[in-house]
């Protein structure tokens, strides 16, 4: 616990400098509404198009996420560059994880249940591979499958404290959200606003939890924090 509090405070006061990044993701989501209607439109060639657009944003948010943590004040003229920091190592890992389900849906599509198996996968997946934004902007590894490799190394190494606080931010967007969606026209103008803005916050909290666990045992956390880290 005195980890996520300390890791809370600098979350906030990374945040307090730079405020207005967290409407970011709620506007970024908005943008991908009609890149998405625009893609269907374009059969194949929408598909790539709207492939890029997303790792576009996602390489803005990170590069944002990834000044906060380093301690830096973000302004809104450093978005339109601060796609290229991040682009292609994200999209490194969307190619290896593209030919990997390339490669898996025949096999899938050969047994009882496949849908359900690539489920399953997907779910195994999405916790090994939880930490390859911050492999990727704290470490600098931009290799898709050094990416890929790094998380799974960091997430079985540091599983006991890493994914609690991902499980407590889900379990809340996924019991909160729909009540307020559902509570007449404002709520369902605030439910992606302010989800946007706490996985915002969270994605902050989550680098300094990186750094904070990152080459360091409970044993030597423990011992700078009675140092007075």
């Amino acid at each position: 616990m005195r980890t996520y509090r300390l890791c809370a405070v600098l979350a906030a006061r990374a945040l307090s400098k730079s405020p207005w990044t967290l409407l970011i993701p709620p506007v970024y989501a908005a943008l991908l509404v009609p890149t998405a209607a625009l893609a269907a439109q374009l059969g194949l060639v929408g598909g790539f198009v709207y492939a890029l657009v997303t790792d576009a944003l996602l390489a803005s948010l990170l590069f944002v996420v990834s000044e906060l943590v380093g301690g830096s004040r973000v302004r809104l003229h450093e978005l339109p560059r601060s796609v290229g920091h991040y682009f292609w190592p994200i999209m490194n890992v969307l190619f290896v994880l593209w030919i990997a389900s390339f490669l898996l849906r025949p096999v899938v599509a050969s047994i009882p249940n496949g849908e359900t198996f690539m489920l399953g996968i997907w779910l195994v997946l999405f916790i090994l591979l939880n930490a390859v934004p911050e492999v990727i902007y704290r470490r600098g590894t931009y290799g898709g499958l050094a990416a890929i490799g790094a998380s799974i190394g960091f997430v079985q190494e540091h599983w006991l404290v890493w994914l609690p606080p991902n499980l407590a931010l889900g379990a809340l967007l996924w019991f909160a959200l729909p009540p307020l969606a559902a509570a007449g026209p404002l709520g369902f103008l605030l439910a992606p606003i302010l989800a946007g803005a706490l996985i915002h916050a969270f994605l902050v909290f989550r680098g300094f939890l990186f750094e904070e666990l990152d080459g360091s045992t409970s044993r030597q956390r423990a011992l700078r924090h009675r140092l007075g880290r």
